[in-house]
């Protein structure tokens, strides 16, 4: 004679503790630190500045701004022109001969090995950098850190990391 009662099945209970993921949650944990900034960052270059040419239109800006200087706060015209502002900062930072001035020269002469033109090396170099091998430097380096807070975590729990056999010694 057949049972009535529901057959329960055996299920398996681990401890992974609060950073169980699937895929597409660690796909989507992982890709949107990198591109929330982009999207702000574009947000922002948007052209909906009243000033800006073509303010009425859904579009992006294809050129760098160009307007007037503004004695009270820094705007594209110390952008574009160099900024005449008192600066904040010391000058170790802020100066030709400080670490801004360290800097410009260096992404000029990375900006020959580019291009021979002087503007378009340093305008590449720049980009690269600061728009491409810096943001990704840095997420990588928040992922690191992410992970090895997990590890930590994981150890103050007493569980072993995933893929970790230096925990199995006393």
């Amino acid at each position: 004679m057949a049972s009535c009662a529901p057959r329960l099945e055996a299920t398996r209970v681990t401890r992974a503790g609060p950073f169980v993921l699937g895929w597409r949650a660690k796909l989507v944990s992982l890709l949107l630190p990198a591109l929330l900034p982009a999207a702000i960052f574009f947000g922002v270059l948007a052209p909906h500045a009243p000033h800006a040419p073509n303010a009425h239109k859904a579009t992006w800006r294809l050129s760098i701004p160009n307007e007037p200087y503004d004695a009270h706060a820094c705007n594209w015209s110390c952008h574009n022109h160099g900024c005449r502002h008192v600066p904040l900062l010391p000058p170790i930072l802020t100066g030709d001969r400080g670490l801004f001035g360290l800097t410009i020269r260096g992404l000029f002469v990375l900006g020959r090995i580019v291009s021979k033109d002087r503007a378009t090396g340093y305008g590449a170099v720049n980009l690269t950098l600061f728009c491409g091998v810096w943001p990704v430097l840095m997420y990588v380096l928040a992922v690191t850190a992410i992970r090895q807070r997990i590890v930590i975590w994981r150890v103050h729990r007493h569980e072993r990391p995933r893929g970790s056999a230096a925990l199995d010694q006393p």
